[in-house]
């Protein structure tokens, strides 16, 4: 998404050493790149739904989604809204991708 200038982090505060670990590591990066940060909570998976219908509301083009236990649990879950939503979505394992997000970062399980 080069154009995009408002990028969704969707985080868990219930995991808030996680939450910060990632948001200290792309900011910087977001900054040198003229991009916006929008952070977003999920602490259930009912509060998927809201954040991923929130997103065009607050200009998210993109969104990265945290490595984290409820996250990475429920991967078909947030893929498919990715495909709902038509927001292009990264999330550390290859599933997600499979499920229907952009794409994943991480190493190889296999």
């Amino acid at each position: 998404m080069p154009t995009a200038t408002v990028v969704g982090v969707l985080v868990n505060p219930a995991s808030p050493d996680l939450m910060q670990a990632l948001l200290l590591g792309l900011q910087p990066v977001a900054d040198a790149i003229g991009v916006r940060l929008h952070v977003l909570h999920a602490s259930t998976e009912a509060d998927f739904d809201p954040v991923f219908a929130s997103l065009s509301q607050i200009g998210v083009k993109a969104l990265i989604v945290s490595p984290d236990s409820l996250f990475n649990a429920l991967v078909a879950r947030l893929g498919a809204l990715s495909l709902r939503y038509a927001v292009p979505t990264i999330h550390e394992h290859r599933p997600f991708a499979a499920a229907g997000g952009l794409m994943s970062y991480s190493s190889d399980d296999v």
